[in-house]
Formats: structure tokens, sequence, C-alpha cells
């Protein structure tokens, strides 16, 4: 329709308000008469067993749109959807391994075809899986018109609709030129927050990618609900201590040590489980630990004092203090998760 995503006239709330107005879907099977920009055109969505390919559309652009035009719009794509077919490779590799991809993320089995064409494109390059979604209170966008600017900004990009998000997978080359800088203006015009897996290249582990694209995007906005781009690798240590306490509050893993400093922090105004999680995060440095505590080296040594003689272990164990670690670190995310959200 003559619109650019990523320039500066792009509106997201005018083209928003536009789609409401039109109902524009890509569930759509009657033809659609649209206008925008002083440009009418008449859309007809094209489907292979309800799996949407595409869109004829016809432009008003060597004389106005007439009756007939609707009949013959139809007309059109029908010959487009029996050619398909008849013939699967019409709809274009892209478009089979679109669809394949879908399946690989919602864990659904791949059919023949769809896996001829996904081994057609598999090795061919390295990936990273996108997540895109609106931030909270922004106007809706369409994926489609979203899934078309990625694809064209991202030369070989492949991107689609999936659970109300986008899905897009870039060659990771290109995504990797794209710094956050640039990406950032886009983003924010279009009121978009996006997840990034890391990189990858068989594409039969779609799934993989897609779950951290996922929660690179959870994990994010938990950190900084102001971001607007979230990498997977920035937030490993959160993604892995999600799963460490198995759902149970931290107290439940709880060494008889840590229950001493429990009680102790219940009954004083001195937290001994901070000192240590502190302590821990500064790799045993007394002066680092002193310096973020705002004590005074004897004051911590003194503390520290106290807390080995509670836990009966020896901090220099490296691994009772991997096991501390991951504990109060757990614990510190579960405090977080259980914030209100503002």
């Amino acid at each position: 329709l003559g619109i650019r995503l990523d320039t500066e006239t792009f509106d997201a709330e005018k083209m928003a308000t536009f789609l409401s107005l039109h109902d524009l879907s890509t569930h759509v099977h009657d033809p659609l008469l649209l206008e925008l920009q002083g440009i009418r055109t008449l859309s007809v969505n094209v489907f292979d067993q309800e799996e949407y390919l595409g869109c004829l559309t016809v432009f008003e652009a060597f004389r106005p749109l007439q009756d007939f035009d609707r009949a013959l719009s139809i007309f059109l794509a029908k010959l487009l959807r029996q050619a398909v077919q008849q013939n699967p490779t019409l709809a274009s590799t892209r478009s089979a391994v679109r669809r394949a991809l879908r399946s690989v993320i919602a864990g659904q089995p791949v059919d023949f075809e769809l896996r001829r064409a996904l081994s057609q494109e598999n090795g061919k390059t390295d990936w990273v899986c996108v997540r895109l979604q609106p931030k909270r209170g922004a106007a809706p966008l369409p994926g489609t018109y979203l899934s078309a600017a990625l694809e064209e900004r991202y030369t070989g990009a492949m991107a689609f609709e999936y659970e109300r998000t986008v899905a897009a997978f870039l060659p990771a080359a290109q995504a990797e030129c794209e710094t956050t800088a640039q990406l950032l203006p886009l983003l924010d015009r279009l009121g978009l927050v996006c997840g990034v897996s890391g990189v990858f290249s068989n594409l039969y582990e779609a799934n993989q990618a897609w779950f951290q694209a996922t929660s690179a995007l959870q994990n994010g906005f938990l950190q900084d609900g102001n971001g607007t781009v979230f990498y997977f690798q920035d937030y490993l240590l959160p993604q892995l201590l999600s799963g460490a306490l198995s759902g149970r509050p931290s107290w439940v893993y709880y060494p008889n040590g840590l229950k001493k400093l429990k009680a102790h922090d219940e009954a004083s105004q001195v937290s001994y489980l901070e000192t240590l999680r502190v302590y821990l995060d500064n790799n045993l440095s007394v002066t680092r630990t002193a310096a973020a505590l705002y004590l005074h080296r004897s004051t911590l040594l003194d503390r520290l004092a106290h807390i080995t003689q509670m836990l009966g272990r020896d901090l220099k164990d490296p691994d009772f203090c991997l096991t501390l670690g991951i504990l109060l670190r757990a614990e510190l995310q579960q405090k977080r998760l259980a914030r209100p959200k503002t």
C-alpha cells in the first residue's frame, strides 16, 4: 500500500485506526476494498487448506475499480490457489519454510513437504530468532505488515505471526550488523519490544531459539522494565535461577546454617543473609563487600565471623559457596517476581 514501517512518516496509531475501520485480517476470505493515502486497492487473501499464503492485490493505478473487479479478483485468487495445490513449490520455498518453522516452534509434527523445504534452507547460514510484541498500552500492529517489513529489511529473513506476536528468523550476520542504536528508533516508533536468541544453525532447533527469545523478554522485563531490546545471553543467570527452585520457596532448600541466619535476621535489624549474599557476589572480597555495604572493614570481619560460625562450614569450600550463592540469588529473584507490577 505504499507504506514503509521504518520511515519517519509512519504513524502506528493511524495505521491501527485504519486497520480497525477496514477490518483487514489475514483470516478474511472475502475481497477487501481499502483506501489509504488516496490509493484504493482491492485485495483477496489466498489460502491453502486454511493456511494463509499471501494476498492478491489490484491497485487502482491505471483505471478506476469496477464492480466486476470483485469477481475477477476472486477468480484470479482461485487460480493461484489451484496452482499452489497442484505444485506446492509455487507458493515459494520461503512460504513453506515459514509454515515449517511455525510447526517447529509450536512443537507440532512437520509433514514431508515442509520438512523438505526446511532441509533445503538448513545449514545455509547462521540464524537468530527474534520475538516482537507490543509494549503494554501500545497500539496493536498487524503481524503481516510487521513481518513484511522485517523481511524487507533483512535479506533472507523469515517472519510470521505467532500467538499474537511476531516470530522472526534473521540471518545472524545481518542481525549482528544492526546495532541496538539503529534498531531502537524503529521499535520505539512502532511501540514494540523484542527478545533475541543466541546464534544457531539448525532450523529444526528453532523451538529452542524461540524459547531463548521468549525468556529474554520475560527476564528482561523483570530486570529492566523500561528496556526495549533484550538478548538471551544477557539474562542467562536469571533464567537458570528461575528453574533452580522448581517453583518452591527458597527456604525449602536451606541447609541448617542458612536457617540459623534466617532466624537471626527475623530478630535483628542486621541482615546476615544479605551480608552473605553481597560477600559471595563480590567473590569473597572483604574490601569490595565493605564498600558495597558501606561498612568499616573491622565491622564486616566481625559480622563474617559470626556468619561463618552459624553456617558451621568454611566459606573457602567452592561447592558450598556455589550452593549458597544459587540459593540466595534465587531467593532475590523470587522477591522480584513477587513485587506488584506497576
